[in-house]
């Protein structure tokens, strides 16, 4: 018993010096968000890019079940569906669908939460990341005649995920 327990604290102790020797070899590399080196900005829209939304698609990871979700509404083809995959808020019962139509009044309101949205560009984390959030967010706008992206992260847009969880529990729940 006492061998047992002498293997486990030795053991996590080594994953602990892993991760900080990781985590310290991301710095030097100059930064854990994305040590292969690229420096690609993440792309975010200025409010007069966004005319008129077309898709939004986000998914979270992370380390607890609870606070993995996704969500996405699509408006491209003839009616606008949205989709999801979230626990409820006392993260015990599994709510999903897939697809159901959102009104003119529930896109507009959308449309107008991200429009007004001042969240920052998404930025892939490592993989070496053990116990990270993920939490990256598209949407698609029009403008002028054509389809723009931006990759935004939505780690901080909890009153977006609130938003959604009520515009599902209003559609189809």
């Amino acid at each position: 018993m006492i061998c047992v327990l002498i293997l486990e604290i030795l053991l996590l102790g080594g994953v602990i010096a892993l991760r900080r020797s990781v985590v310290d070899r991301g710095m030097e590399w100059g930064g854990m968000e994305n040590p292969e080196g690229t420096t690609a900005d993440p792309v975010v829209l200025s409010p007069e890019e966004r005319q008129e939304l077309v898709s939004m698609s986000w998914y979270q990871n992370a380390e607890s079940a609870g606070s993995c979700f996704f969500f996405s509404v699509d408006g491209s083809g003839p009616e606008r569906l949205l989709r999801y995959d979230y626990r409820d808020m006392d993260g015990q019962e599994r709510v999903d669908l897939d697809g159901t139509p959102v009104s003119d009044e529930q896109w507009e309101a959308l449309t107008d939460l991200l429009r007004q949205s001042e969240l920052p560009g998404y930025v892939p984390l490592s993989p070496d990341l053990l116990d990270a959030t993920d939490s990256p967010l598209q949407v698609c706008w029009r403008a002028d005649g054509e389809v723009l992206t931006e990759d935004l992260c939505g780690a901080p847009a909890e009153s977006l995920r609130l938003f959604l969880m009520e515009l599902a529990e209003d559609t189809g729940c």
